[in-house]
């Protein structure tokens, strides 16, 4: 759950959490909803499905009102009486993490009460999963570390009983029998490319369930962008539509050379966040598609100009752009050919001889990485000039 979605869609992943569950909203004089009752099995018509809610730091500061619905809706489904006709999963799943949280030595009053939580978020005052950051660095090793990240920094639970406090286990308990993950999308503004937390909440939602479970979620995406013709879209359709409409699209590259910076700033971030969904959903970000990228920014296959415009005009985002790319093929998660990846990184070591080296967090701040770049070619001057811009980043970080 996200704020400016709720915002915009006046609570449709909100309605979609109550239905699952087998319970509907009341509404006051004003047609506000207030309050939440269960269905009743028969009406219901089919079993109650379990939910496990993971929301951003801000729809937490927010929309704190309607998570302390969503936790009586869930406590509502999960305590209705066992003469039920249909199966009450959030009832089974309720039974079991209380079982399991005892015999890891939970005391009675506390199981209870972590046992219908379902509400998970960052802690009290942070706004970010973090795997973002981690991700575009060079310390980690493997994927699961970054999934167990995520799994720390999103356990903390939130509701009526538990406010913010940190629970990673019973986050675990809830994400093992996750199958399906929903996110939704209500403004042509932002789509799943332009905004890295997208992926570091969603794609990360879908690694710390496989990191659980062994198994990925299918991913959905809610898309409300038109009235009157709303639809769940696979997680996998919705981005290559984003991606190859816009970002590969060489009217929309032409117009953000015509805005400045910050035509630069999008060009650059949606590599950088295709970074983050590679790592996160392995599967979602196909070799085609680093491919295309390639082909269109540093091969410039439409004729735009974007190549030698970036180069002029901003080189130290082509610089991150190229760097992001090489760090894909580093670890492995693209296969380019030696022609495509020598010219890459020759690329990126030319533009930090002759312009200095763009000191972000996967430049100079990852000297694996460069340490892999000097190996692969050789351009005098790389690894002095490299050198030189990290001493000058340490010195400025220098307290006085």
């Amino acid at each position: 759950l996200w704020s400016i979605e709720t915002t915009r869609n006046h609570g449709t992943m909100e309605s979609e959490i109550f239905y699952l569950l087998g319970v509907e909203p009341e509404r006051d004089s004003k047609g506000r909803v207030n309050d939440v009752k269960l269905i009743n099995s028969s009406e219901l018509g089919r079993p109650r499905i379990d939910v496990v809610v993971t929301t951003s730091g801000s729809y937490r500061d927010m929309y704190a009102s309607r998570l302390l619905l969503i936790d009586k809706a869930v406590k509502l489904a999960a305590n209705a009486s066992d003469d039920e006709i249909y199966p009450n999963y959030v009832k089974q799943n309720t039974e079991a993490i209380k079982a399991d949280l005892l015999a890891a030595g939970y005391d009675p009053e506390t199981a209870e009460a972590l046992s219908v939580s379902r509400i998970f978020c960052p802690p009290p005052g942070s706004y970010t999963p973090g795997i973002e950051h981690a991700i575009s660095g060079a310390d980690w090793d493997n994927r699961d570390e970054v999934a167990d990240l995520y799994i720390n920094r999103m356990g903390y639970v939130y509701g009526e009983d538990i406010w913010g406090e940190q629970y990673s286990d019973v986050f675990r308990q809830n994400l093992a029998d996750v199958e399906v993950g929903v996110f939704s999308r209500t403004s042509n503004v932002y789509g799943t490319l332009e905004h890295p937390m997208v992926a570091a909440y969603f794609g990360g939602l879908s690694m710390a369930v496989e990191r659980v479970s062994g198994g990925s979620p299918d991913m959905y995406i809610n898309n409300l962008r038109e009235p009157g013709q709303e639809g769940v879209e696979s997680l996998q359709h919705f981005l290559s539509r984003d991606l190859r409409s816009r970002y590969m699209n060489p009217t929309w590259i032409e117009g953000m050379m015509q805005d400045g910076y910050d035509g630069t700033r999008y060009m650059n971030a949606f590599i950088e966040n295709m970074r983050v969904w590679d790592v996160a959903t392995p599967d979602l970000i196909t070799e085609d598609m680093w491919k295309e990228v390639y082909e269109t920014y540093f091969q410039d296959q439409y004729d735009t100009g974007v190549a030698e415009h970036l180069k002029s005009t901003n080189p130290y985002a082509y610089q991150s752009m190229a760097l992001n790319l090489i760090e894909s093929a580093r670890r492995g998660d693209w296969n380019p050919s030696e022609e495509v990846l020598e010219d890459l990184v020759r690329e990126y070591a030319e533009s930090v001889v002759e312009e200095g080296a763009a000191c972000c967090h996967h430049t100079c701040g990852n000297p694996t990485l460069n340490q892999y770049v000097a190996g692969l070619v050789s351009v005098p001057g790389f690894s002095d000039a490299i050198e030189k811009v990290t001493k000058q980043s340490l010195e400025e970080m220098k307290p006085d």
